[in-house]
């Protein structure tokens, strides 16, 4: 079980925070894991990725593969995951801005099903 979190935000069950667990759990923490920066914890400081460091130097291919090492490494250190599907990066447009948009489709243990992750960076 882990604390349910919502755009960063701790959430809450009446006077109780609200707990996720099974696919829900493992799904919020590769993606904790993938936009926590590395090093950011005292505690843990091999916690977490240099994907947004990385971001800002795209400029080649290997760049790139970089990035989607990054991202591969956090999901699958995640207990639960199974296995990566795909990684793509592309440009997105929010609020009249390109973005760089990150989708990962991977395999939970236990789970036929690929789930999807994005993330606008």
């Amino acid at each position: 079980m882990d604390m349910m979190l919502w755009n960063g935000e701790v959430m809450w069950n009446s006077d109780d925070i609200q707990v996720v667990g099974g696919d829900a759990a493992v799904n919020q923490q590769a993606y904790l894991r993938t936009i926590a920066d590395r090093g950011e914890s005292v505690f843990y400081p091999d916690y977490g990725t240099e994907v947004y460091q990385k971001l800002g130097r795209i400029d080649s291919d290997s760049h790139l593969s970089e990035i989607i090492a990054e991202v591969k490494a956090a999901f699958l250190a995640v207990e639960g995951v199974k296995s990566i599907v795909s990684i793509n990066i592309g440009n997105t447009t929010r609020y009249d801005e390109t973005v760089k948009l990150i989708t990962v489709r991977y395999l939970i243990e236990g789970n036929s099903e690929v789930q999807q992750r994005e993330f606008l960076v």
